[in-house]
Formats: C-alpha cells, sequence, structure tokens
C-alpha cells in the first residue's frame, strides 16, 4: 500500500487521502499546537543548556517525529528510532528499506492489536473504522496507509526546517526581521514551501 499510494492518481489517491482528512483540517489541527510548540521549546531549551545544537538531529527531525508519534498513538520511547527508520526507508537500498519497514510495521502490530481492543483519539483508532470503497481496510493496507504517514510526515517537515534555517543563515536581515516581528513567521513557512519545498521528486 505504501508504494502504491505514492504512485496513484486520482480518483483512486482521492478515497486514500480522504480517509484522515478531517484530522488534519486546520482546526483539528489547532489542537495539537500548544504540543508541538512545547516539544520545540523543549528541544531549544536543551540546546541551550547544551551550548550547542545540531539543527537536523537535534531539532527539525525530533519535531515532526514527536508529533506524528503522538498522532498515530506510538510511545514516545519509539519516535526517534521511526524516524531513522523512516529515513532508511526512503534512501536506503531496496534491501535496506525493505527491513526498515518490516521493524516499522512491527512497532504498529501491538498498538494495532490494543486498540481494536480499546479504541483511543488517535489516527490508528480512526483507520481501525475507516473503509474504502465500503469495506473496511485490511490488516496489510492498515500497515501500509501508517508507514506512508510515519515517512512522509517525518521527511518533509524535517526538511523544511532544515532548508529555512539553511536560508536564514545566508539572509541575516531577513532572519532579522522575523526576530523583530514574529508575526511574520507563517509568511515565511508559506513562502519556504513555495522558494524551496521539502520534496523536489519522487
Amino acid at each position: 500500500v505504501f508504494d502504491r499510494i505514492t504512485r496513484m492518481d486520482p480518483p483512486e489517491h482521492d478515497v486514500w487521502r480522504a480517509l484522515l482528512a478531517t484530522r488534519f483540517r486546520p482546526r483539528r489541527v489547532a489542537t495539537i499546537e500548544p504540543d508541538v510548540r512545547r516539544t520545540a521549546r523543549n528541544l531549544v531549551e536543551f540546546a541551550r543548556n547544551a551550548g550547542e545544537l545540531e539543527v537536523v538531529e537535534h531539532f527539525a527531525a525530533p519535531i515532526p517525529s514527536t508529533t506524528i508519534g503522538d498522532l498515530i498513538g506510538l510511545d514516545r520511547h519509539l519516535h526517534m528510532r521511526c524516524h531513522a527508520l523512516s529515513e532508511i526507508s526512503i534512501a536506503g537500498a531496496p534491501e535496506q528499506a525493505a527491513v526498515a519497514n518490516d521493524e516499522i510495521y512491527a512497532m504498529f502490530e501491538p498498538v494495532l492489536a490494543a486498540r481494536r481492543i480499546e479504541p483511543r483519539d488517535d489516527l490508528i483508532s480512526a483507520l481501525l473504522t475507516a473503509e474504502v470503497d465500503g469495506r473496511p481496510l485490511t490488516h496489510e493496507e492498515l500497515l501500509g496507509y501508517l508507514l506512508h504517514l510515519v515517512v512522509a510526515g517525518n521527511d518533509t517537515t524535517a526538511n523544511l526546517i532544515g532548508t529555512g534555517i539553511v536560508h536564514l543563515a545566508g539572509d541575516l536581515e531577513l532572519r532579522a526581521r522575523l526576530v523583530a516581528d514574529p508575526s511574520l513567521i507563517p509568511a515565511f513557512v508559506e513562502e519556504m514551501l513555495r522558494f524551496d519545498g521539502p520534496v523536489h521528486m519522487l
């Protein structure tokens, strides 16, 4: 399913995209903003105490991995391991990617089993009740869809944060404007998505 979703065209792609569309509408996303901000502040505070920050490893990667992991319902101690595996899934040789995917699937299995018994307000529980063409998802489709969420959610956001910081490091005037007026930051993020998007090709 993971490979198929990335290659689907409408209308088939629309069906799979719609499975969790309500979970990513602006009003619903706004409810997780405090948790994302808290994660970011904690990472900055850690860097301040350490005296240095490796931007991708210590900031850009943990934010999306923590956020998507929480949304899915993974235990937090698995988040960064899941991120590392998703990187292998994207950039590793086919044999390495297959092993990484299998390990990610193994992380999902106990959560799927638990949510079948006791659903929660997370993406796994939502997918367990979702339907495609009037039928529930098969177990393999569930695993593939969850893998797609992890890989897409981790890689794109980490890349956007990383490239945004690179551009700010090279444009001190723009950086000073954003520091002086944080209300400009949302427009900066939107412009980064247009100017140097996190996905250049598949």
